[in-house]
C-alpha cells in the first residue's frame, strides 16, 4: 500500500470540517428536522448511511480536481452527501450521492444538471 498524502490531507481537511460546521438541516418543509453531528454519526454506526470516507473515495476515483465542500442534507425524506469539487477543467461541479447506497443521484455542473438513477 503506497501513501497518498494529498487524499490523507484532503480527508484530514474535511474530516475536520465535517465536524466543526453546524449541524445539518432539511431542506424540504416536510422533513422539518434538524439532524444533529450526533445523528449522523449514529446512522453511520448502525449502517443506515454510508461513512463521508466511502464517498470521498467514489468522488476521487470517478472525479478528477479537488474537493472544496461537503454538506449533509435531508431532501423528500433521503439522506443526502453533497460533495462540491472544483474539477480539473475549472468548474465547479455539485456531486449528490444517497447516502444509504453511496450511489450518484444528480451531478451539477455550471448550467448542467443530469440525475442518475
Amino acid at each position: 500500500m503506497t501513501f497518498n498524502a494529498h487524499r490523507w490531507l484532503t480527508r484530514l481537511a474535511f474530516g475536520l470540517a465535517f465536524g466543526l460546521c453546524g449541524p445539518a438541516t432539511a431542506d424540504n418543509e416536510d422533513d422539518d428536522q434538524t439532524v444533529d453531528h450526533d445523528r449522523i454519526y449514529q446512522a453511520v454506526q448502525s449502517g443506515r448511511i454510508r461513512p463521508l470516507t466511502d464517498i470521498l473515495d467514489i468522488v476521487a476515483r470517478d472525479f478528477p480536481g479537488l474537493v472544496i465542500g461537503v454538506e449533509f442534507e435531508i431532501e423528500n425524506g433521503q439522506w443526502i452527501y453533497e460533495v462540491v469539487t472544483l474539477a480539473e477543467h475549472g468548474r465547479i461541479v455539485e456531486l449528490y450521492f444517497n447516502a444509504a447506497s453511496a450511489t450518484l443521484i444528480r451531478v451539477k455542473q455550471e448550467g448542467k444538471s443530469r440525475t442518475h438513477r
